[in-house]
């Protein structure tokens, strides 16, 4: 067989068993009503955060002054703010920011966490401790007030709100992977590699960070949430960017008109809230999936 041909198969045979993962995570999801409809939510968001072009029914930075504050409709079915413009519109467009935000800035804490956790667990001693200590002395200082601290000072861009959510949001990460790597590196199959000459840098990137993946990828939903609701946070006082579009922006726009208008607050709102709701349920949900012991405790109803 051809190095060629071997590589081929062995591509197919884990695209085979990415799918029968898939398939088996979305047949747990689904056991639970709530957990199903969480799932469907989430997709949603996805799908709007992906086109919204293709989704907006308006162009959501079209401002008309003939159709201020327009109730919830047929032809507006959330209504228009202050400007005239379309706030379901806005609200899709919205989707994209908070998506773009959430999953690069959950992705960076878990890229973060995920090695310094591993480097921890396995080495253990002074590096442990070291690691220990930067995890307790972060986990001491309020993130929602350190990340408004330096988006004051930097400014609020997309960058910007990604790197500095994404780098204090990763200590509850590292926590986790650091208690699962000390457990894997007693393991037999670790001390049989040691036995063998495999280097520590093997032994963490092909024995110990494959066993973790799974809880990683369900804890990285949850900063996921917590991303996303801490850029509305700082949108909502006007400290984002200008330019884009946010559901945080739109809330704190709409507090003035809430007396006058109340879909202006109301349709953002919600979204932001069944989004976080959503994902926390996942996130919850794949960590049981991925941890037999909890598993084991569930019911369902």
């Amino acid at each position: 067989m051809s190095l060629k041909a071997s590589s081929n198969k062995r591509v197919r045979n884990l695209s085979k068993s990415f799918i029968k993962e898939v398939e088996k995570i979305i047949k747990y999801l689904s056991k639970d009503l709530l957990t199903f409809f969480s799932f469907i939510f989430s997709v949603m968001i996805i799908l709007m955060a992906l086109l919204p072009q293709y989704i907006s029914p308006y162009d959501p930075y079209k401002i008309d002054p003939y159709a201020t504050f327009k109730p919830p409709s047929l032809e507006h079915l959330f209504g228009t703010d202050d400007l005239g413009r379309d706030i379901l519109s806005q609200v899709i467009y919205g989707a994209r920011t908070s998506m773009i935000i959430g999953a690069s800035a959950a992705s960076l804490s878990i890229l973060i966490g995920t090695l310094l956790g591993l480097l921890a667990g396995f080495y253990g001693g002074r590096i442990d401790l070291a690691i220990s200590m930067i995890i307790d002395a972060k986990l001491s200082i309020p993130t929602f007030f350190l990340i408004l601290v330096v988006i004051a000072i930097f400014g609020g861009s997309m960058i910007n709100m990604i790197i500095v959510i994404g780098i204090t949001i990763w200590p509850p990460i590292a926590r986790v992977v650091r208690a699962m790597a000390h457990s894997i590196r007693a393991m037999d199959f670790v001390e049989a590699a040691k036995a063998l000459g495999a280097s520590a840098t093997w032994i963490i990137f092909r024995h110990i960070l494959p066993q973790t993946i799974g809880v990683v990828l369900s804890l990285g939903i949850l900063q996921m949430g917590s991303a996303i609701i801490i850029e509305a946070g700082l949108s909502f006082l006007g400290l984002g960017d200008p330019t884009l579009i946010s559901w945080g922006k739109m809330l704190s726009i709409a507090q003035t008109y809430i007396s006058r208008a109340w879909w202006m607050g109301f349709f953002p709102g919600l979204f932001l809230f069944l989004t976080i709701l959503s994902f926390n349920i996942l996130g919850d949900k794949l960590y049981e999936y991925y941890n037999p012991k909890l598993r084991e405790k569930v019911v369902y109803i």
